[in-house]
């Protein structure tokens, strides 16, 4: 899954940023998660990754929480 910012300084050209999300599992290994964002713009440095990683991390653990509620969940697992 990808998705785009598209806040305001996105409209203006000012920071851009697209985040790319992906769940792999190897035949009867665990669920690997892994997230990669792209920033461009002349703000960067003000707006980039360093200012969102907290997010970033919430998100990610708010991700593994959830699967792994529903993978206990589930008869015979």
């Amino acid at each position: 899954m990808s998705y785009v910012y598209e806040g305001l300084p996105a409209r203006l050209g000012l920071v851009r940023g697209v985040r790319h999300q992906r769940l792999t599992q190897e035949p009867g290994g665990p669920t690997t998660y892994t997230t990669v964002e792209e920033f461009h713009g002349p703000l960067v440095r003000l707006a980039g990754p360093g200012r969102v990683a907290d997010g970033f991390r919430r998100h990610a653990e708010g991700l593994k929480r959830r699967a792994e509620a529903v993978a206990s969940s589930r008869p015979g697992e």
